[in-house]
């Protein structure tokens, strides 16, 4: 797995709610503050599973694609 190069990640200060929106494949999830760390953790290291819950999301929002996904032809 691999993070998408379309993820745009945005905080939003009226609610501190941390939002990815990916421009590509159109996934929207929005995070609380709280969880953004291990969302952070996953993007940057996608092979770890120290919460399945939040890895199962981002690749069901396409924020996490497949290794062999080429998003630029």
């Amino acid at each position: 797995m691999k993070p998408s190069n379309y993820n745009i990640i945005v905080n939003c200060q009226e609610t501190d709610d941390v939002i990815i929106f990916n421009t590509l494949y159109g996934g929207l999830t929005i995070f609380e503050q709280n969880e953004f760390q291990l969302v952070k953790q996953q993007l940057v290291d996608p092979d770890n599973n120290k919460d399945g819950k939040i890895k199962d999301t981002l690749i069901q929002q396409k924020h996490l694609i497949a290794n062999d996904v080429d998003e630029f032809s």
